[in-house]
């Protein structure tokens, strides 16, 4: 999906939204390892001084601004970009390649 944020539409994001309202009905358990890893990464973010982009239902992009206590404003087209092995098809060749060499060494 990160690869392809351009190619999502509304549906999709539906669809998505649904899963994990579906994963944390059946199982409450699951839904504070997902509040927690939030709160962490808004933590390492702030740290970073860069915003987490959220996607809403409807495909509305929105993001959490650091050091603003949660604070949350709408995201702008150009706030939307990609990260690590997903920024050129060069880092993304690089990191498949150290993924399988580590795989093989399993």
């Amino acid at each position: 999906m990160i690869s392809y944020m351009e190619k999502i539409d509304a549906a999709f994001v539906g669809e998505l939204f649904k899963a994990y309202e579906y994963l944390f009905d059946l199982d409450d358990s699951e839904k504070e390892p997902f509040i927690e890893l939030s709160a962490s990464m808004r933590r390492v973010f702030t740290r970073w001084k860069r915003p987490i982009l959220l996607l809403e239902k409807g495909k509305v992009w929105r993001k959490v601004l650091p050091a603003s206590g949660g604070k949350i404003v709408a995201a702008k087209e150009s706030d939307i970009c990609l990260h690590g092995p997903y920024c050129s098809e060069a880092a993304y060749r690089k990191a498949v390649k150290e993924a399988e060499e580590e795989f093989s060494k399993g």
